[in-house]
């Protein structure tokens, strides 16, 4: 298969709907970002959990949108370092079966580097990915894959301070963090939508 193949089969896949990518995609983006960068920061196996689950599901979520399930295989089914969404399928797999394994093996330090990789991956990647979508111009701008990596390394530095007993307790750190997670989410549901017409 060509990297327009692989594109236009996960693009087929989607749900037919009024926009081409919704609120959901807006929560699966935040959810992956949010992952990403708890990857990137780990403290604890707690917040490697909570990476985990994140990324579940967002991973489900994404799987729900699809109108034809079988149209995920293809990314792994085929090498196609060229198409954006291959990068993402195999980031999303390798992400979640790492998080799987340092969480069995805790004491596997090593794994820190790849975890954090994969993080960074998976924080980057949306903007790339949108900016490599040539159907939506809107999603080209630079800023958008640094928008994406600053919201979701934010967020995450955001629930691990929702996450902190110490500082949860605090209303203002709570507050504050409570205000960032929602901007991030409201942030990507903005640039989705802006990216409709």
């Amino acid at each position: 298969m060509t990297p327009e193949t692989v594109q236009l089969a996960a693009e087929s896949g989607m749900r037919c709907c009024a926009t081409f990518w919704g609120l959901d995609i807006a929560f699966e983006l935040f959810l992956a970002g949010l992952a990403g960068g708890l990857m990137i920061l780990p403290r604890a196996a707690q917040t490697r959990r909570w990476a985990f689950a994140a990324l579940a599901l967002a991973g489900l979520v994404l799987f729900l949108h699809l109108g034809q399930k079988s149209a995920a295989l293809w990314f792994y089914a085929s090498f196609q370092p060229q198409a954006p969404m291959w990068w993402g399928a195999w980031l999303f797999a390798l992400a979640l079966a790492a998080l799987v394994v340092w969480d069995r093996r805790p004491a596997l330090n090593w794994l820190r580097v790849p975890v954090a990789l994969l993080g960074a991956g998976l924080v980057i990647y949306p903007g790339i990915m949108l900016g490599s979508l040539a159907a939506r111009p809107a999603w080209h701008p630079v800023w958008t894959p640094v928008s994406f990596t600053i919201l979701s390394l934010g967020s995450a530095a955001a629930l691990l301070v929702l996450l902190d007993p110490r500082l949860r307790l605090r209303p203002a750190w709570s507050t504050s963090a409570t205000l960032v997670l929602l901007i991030t989410l409201a942030t990507r549901a903005a640039i989705l939508l802006s990216g409709q017409g």
